[in-house]
């Protein structure tokens, strides 16, 4: 055979390949198409939202305090936001100082009485209270108001305490009933991060109680029943936090729907003289789709139709017993394995690096609230008796924690009992995750010593109230630094 005909038989059976190949490509794009459809459709029958408007619904301003609170607490400053509340000490404060310390915590919150007090106007004046979000930004949207939210509900925390060293119950009540309100909103809220947050913004109101009763035991009473009450008494709503896990995952899918995902990577001894794009130019090609969107990039297609089908068996459970097991969430959330490698940079920003962290997140509100309880019958056996329970099995107070594996350490050391939540699973809890009576200790509380330190620091003026130290006081009119995107917090960054 003549070279020629040879040459000519490899050229057509290569475009033969070539377009049995792109025609299976069509073919495959346009049934992951017609699948995402099905399945989009699937899902509102049984009423899963499939998007960001679906998932939460907008308030109207005229029912929303964050109108009159949010510009108080952030700052728009080009493509970032400026935190205006800042305050660094307050709960380092309120961990480590007693009566004698009363002037330096009034002090302290002078700084920001007059935004306290506007914030406080805006929560009297309205019933509900909502941060305006874009949903469909999934994983990439911005989360910069509970950075303000935590210090500010730190600051009524200390409020609280101050009132209630003075004696002032009512005061006290009504601090502590401010910082509620945020935690409450964060526990409400149907992502993960404002669930966690809520939760220790939770914390920090027991630990205030319990700090007002160590000095105050006239007022252990009233304390008990309001850290006990109803109104402490809120927690997440698992399905809500899945559904948002759901609608994040999917939102990739659009968010990413670029030509770039479907270009196909260099090899490694081209890249150096082959221009390629990196994880942040990716990232930036990456724009907001709303609504029920198919991808036009193949990958994204194929990634989508992917998360649709490995959700549906749960979301399906979801919707008829309104709760899932961590285990069946654990069969669907490896999202790294079918995450496409040039989106790896999104993997860091997953709320939860184990197949429990999500549900301890979600369930820690309840977990606080049943381990206060806990920690009220024991200072009562206490008083009744002389000495606190030798077990926890002796309080008689049972704690159901949403994750089965994880349990409650009880401990007595000295004369201090602790309540501590431990996981058994493939991460461990932290030792901040629990409570104790007395609430501050050398020995229990595990920040003790450096909060000691950074109060000397503040009492000495080596800082200020917002944490800055006087050698970099900022000259009046410096614009702040915008912070740059923060991503949702690590596990082992726990309330």
């Amino acid at each position: 055979m003549k070279p020629f005909h040879v040459a000519f038989g490899i050229g057509g059976a290569t475009i033969l390949i070539v377009g049995i190949a792109s025609l299976k490509s069509k073919l495959d794009h346009d049934r992951n198409g017609r699948e995402i459809t099905r399945l989009i459709a699937e899902y509102k029958a049984i009423g899963v939202p499939t998007n960001g408007d679906e998932l939460v619904k907008t308030i109207p301003d005229s029912e929303n305090a964050w109108v009159e609170i949010g510009p108080i607490l952030l700052s728009k400053q080009g493509t970032g936001t400026g935190n205006l509340f800042k305050s660094a000490v307050a709960l380092e404060l309120m961990m480590t100082c007693n009566k004698n310390d009363l002037p330096l915590m009034r002090k302290y919150l002078t700084e920001n009485q007059p935004k306290r007090e506007r914030i406080e106007a805006a929560l009297t004046a309205k019933p509900k209270m909502q941060v305006p979000h874009d949903y469909d930004e999934g994983y990439m949207m911005l989360l910069p108001e509970y950075s303000a939210i935590r210090a500010l509900t730190r600051e009524y925390s200390l409020a609280a305490y101050v009132a209630g060293l003075e004696g002032n119950l009512p005061e006290a009540i009504r601090n502590l009933d401010l910082a509620n309100r945020f935690a409450t909103n964060c526990i409400e809220s149907p992502i993960y991060v404002g669930t966690s947050i809520g939760a220790s913004i939770r914390k920090n109101i027991i630990q205030a109680s319990l700090r007002i009763i160590e000095a105050n035991p006239a007022l252990a009473n009233e304390l008990e029943t309001y850290v006990t009450g109803p109104t402490m008494s809120t927690v997440a709503d698992p399905k809500r936090v899945i559904l948002s896990e759901f609608v994040a995952q999917i939102s990739i899918a659009r968010f990413f729907d670029v030509p770039e995902m479907d270009r196909p990577a260099v090899p490694s001894f081209l890249k150096s003289i082959v221009q390629t794009r990196t994880e942040g130019d990716i990232e930036k090609l990456g724009r907001v789709r709303h609504g029920d969107t198919i991808p036009d990039s193949s990958t994204m297609r194929k990634f989508l139709r992917n998360r649709l089908e490995k959700w549906q068996p749960i979301l399906n459970d979801l919707s008829k017993s309104g709760s899932i097991s961590s285990e069946s969430f654990a069969k669907i959330n490896d999202l790294t394995s079918v995450l496409p490698s040039k989106l790896s940079f999104l993997a860091p920003d997953q709320p939860y690096f184990d197949r429990d962290q999500l549900y301890r997140g979600i369930g820690l509100a309840h977990a606080y609230h049943e381990l206060s309880k806990a920690l009220f019958k024991a200072i009562a056996i206490k008083r009744k008796t002389g000495k606190y329970p030798n077990s926890f099995q002796e309080i008689g107070s049972p704690i159901r924690l949403l994750v089965p594996t994880d349990i409650v350490v009880y401990n007595i050391i000295s004369d201090t009992v602790s309540f501590r939540l431990d996981g058994r699973s493939r991460s461990v809890m932290t030792n901040d995750q629990g409570l104790s009576f007395p609430a501050s200790n050398s020995t229990i509380w595990p920040t003790y010593a450096s909060d000691i330190q950074k109060v000397r620091k503040y009492r000495n003026g080596e800082i200020l109230f917002d944490g800055t130290t006087t050698a970099g006081v900022a000259k009046p009119g410096s614009p702040t630094p915008i912070p740059p995107r923060a991503p949702k917090p690590a596990p082992t960054h726990a309330p």
